[in-house]
């Protein structure tokens, strides 16, 4: 009789497992087994989303099992393996990697089918609601010839846009007309419509606030305009949705997501005071309690109800005429001036190499100039309260996060695209960066300039990306990425991309050696302190390698 192979392991297991009698748990389990099969090391970058993962590697790496290895990007922990760059079931499945985050996603299995998935592609990632489409096309396919129908025509179908049903009009203005205390909140779907939405606010009095997502699209000097509600907000705005005298509000283009809700924190935009109006019902699932659901163009139904109190009696209009533009200030509803000053110690520390600190002066100079024959007040006033206003104005060093983000607002002119990247970048960016983004056109305020955060999936490095394909997109502005030390090392060899394109592109480092959210999250939460340490690392001498100054 064959005698059958023999297998024993034999696993030094330290007797004092748990020194502090910490309750174990199920990552502990995790480690409990990785840790018997002979795992030393458990590579990956830390976040809120496997904290008690990392809590537990802190424990093992105390007793002297299994410790973290701290990757600078996802790849660089774990990647797939499969044929080289294939995208089928049986290399690399991207069909099913896309399948939860896009719109529309398929495979070309046959080149008969390129035409009409393309078309159906564009087409749904070009409509309301909007979002990213998937296709993977084999190369076989795509060497096939092909007959192109000419006579198709995509801006055809792209221009066939929601009609407004009438009825819905006048609920929405018998509404309005009847109410006595207006909240606008507008996110990132109102797009080009901000315009309207804020004539109308300012018409009937209706306090504006945005979703973190809408920030960029109100100036945040409007009369109207009382902040952010939502992650790393404005207490006045938070103030106002709690405020029970509100008897309607008007979310306008929010996908009423966890941030733009604050965490789904019970207010009016989870009450029946809400009347959602979207371009596209796909979520109106999110807000089932709210009084009205409005599903349409957005840009015709503001232009709707514009015409609509436009045509109101001469009577009314005297009325409406012989009220205060705005509100009267409350302990809630701050009026806080503009400071534009600007401090030598900038200018003296500020690089022989740059050139443009006299064409920002210069633009400011007239861009008051325009202010004092505008609509707007002859003094900037933000009307929403900040966190740390002494910090906003401090002239420590080293530069305090919200005094940069202060500088940032008054330095740059009103067509500058601002991106925040995903971390301390975005919330510093929610919060304080506050720049005037307006100008008139045909006597309309008009928003020229941008402040768009990465958002969603949260993923690091967004910006970087996204701000060479904006300064792309919108030549002749300039572009300022916002994003900190640990984005930069996952990414920054974008900037040679920036480089190469001759793009202007500002870099704004937030470099404090950690990965700050995380860090700081650990702290908040009294987690573990592990895993969001960074090497020092000169950016400067960095930039320089890749050819920028």
């Amino acid at each position: 009789m064959q005698k059958q192979p023999h297998l024993e392991l034999s696993l030094d297991v330290p007797q004092n497992r748990n020194p502090q009698n910490h309750p174990e748990l199920a990552s502990d389990l995790i480690l409990h087994y990785l840790e018997q099969i002979g795992v030393e090391y458990v590579f990956g970058i830390p976040g809120g989303g496997i904290e008690p993962l990392y809590n537990a590697l802190a424990r093992s790496q105390r007793r002297g099992g299994p410790r973290p290895v701290i990757a600078r990007h996802e790849s660089g922990a774990a990647f797939g393996r499969g044929a080289t760059q294939e995208s089928s079931c049986t290399g690399v499945n991207t069909l099913a990697m896309y399948q939860p985050c896009t719109r529309y996603n398929s495979l070309v299995s046959h080149v008969e089918q390129l035409e009409r998935k393309l078309i159906a592609a564009i087409t749904v990632a070009l409509q309301p609601p909007f979002g990213p489409t998937h296709l993977s096309i084999p190369i076989d396919v795509m060497r096939t010839p092909v007959d192109i129908d000419h006579n198709i025509n995509l801006t055809t179908l792209l221009s066939l846009s929601n009609a407004v049903d009438g009825k819905a009009i006048g609920f929405l203005y018998q509404t309005l007309y009847s109410a006595q205390n207006i909240v606008f909140v507008l996110g990132a779907g109102v797009g080009e419509a901000t315009g309207l939405i804020l004539e109308l606010a300012k018409l009937i009095n209706a306090q504006v606030i945005a979703t973190p997502h809408g920030k960029g699209l109100v100036d945040p000097y409007h009369p109207q305009y009382r902040g952010v509600y939502g992650l790393a907000g404005h207490v006045t705005a938070h103030s106002i949705l709690k405020d029970k005298s509100v008897d309607a509000v008007l979310a306008i283009g929010t996908d009423l997501d966890e941030l733009a809700t604050n965490g789904w924190y019970p207010s009016a935009l989870l009450s029946k005071r809400m009347i959602f109006i979207d371009s596209s019902p796909h979520y109106f699932s999110r807000s089932p309690m709210a009084r009205f659901h409005f599903s349409g163009s957005i840009m015709e139904t503001f232009a709707k109800l514009l015409a609509r109190f436009g045509s109101i009696t001469k009577k009314e209009a005297e009325h409406q005429l012989n009220q205060p533009t705005e509100k009267p200030a409350s302990p809630e509803t701050p009026v806080i001036r503009f400071e534009r000053r600007v401090t030598e110690r900038r200018i003296k520390t500020s690089s022989t190499k740059f050139t443009g600190i006299s064409y920002l002066h210069t633009k400011e100079r007239r861009q008051d100039e325009e202010r004092r024959t505008s609509p707007y007040p002859a003094h900037l006033t933000r009307h929403f309260a900040l966190k740390d206003e002494d910090k906003y104005l401090s002239d420590v060093t080293p530069i305090k996060p919200q005094r940069l983000m202060y500088d940032l607002s008054r330095l740059f002119p009103s067509n500058t695209r601002f991106l925040a990247d995903i971390g301390n970048s975005f919330l510093w960016a929610i919060h304080y960066l506050n720049p005037v983004t307006w100008e008139i056109v045909d006597s309309r305020p008009s928003n020229t300039g941008s402040v768009r955060l990465g958002m969603g999936f949260s993923p690091m490095t967004w910006a970087i990306g996204t701000s060479i394909g904006t300064a792309l997109a919108a030549p002749g502005n300039p572009t300022v990425c916002i994003t900190g030390d640990g984005a930069l090392l996952m990414g920054g060899q974008e900037l040679t991309t920036a480089i190469h394109e001759k793009l202007p592109v500002i870099f704004v480092i937030l470099n404090d050696a950690a990965l700050g959210t995380v860090k700081h999250g650990q702290q908040l939460a009294g987690a573990e302190l592990i895993g969001f340490d960074l090497p020092k690392v000169d950016f400067v001498a960095y930039a320089k390698s890749l050819g920028a100054d």
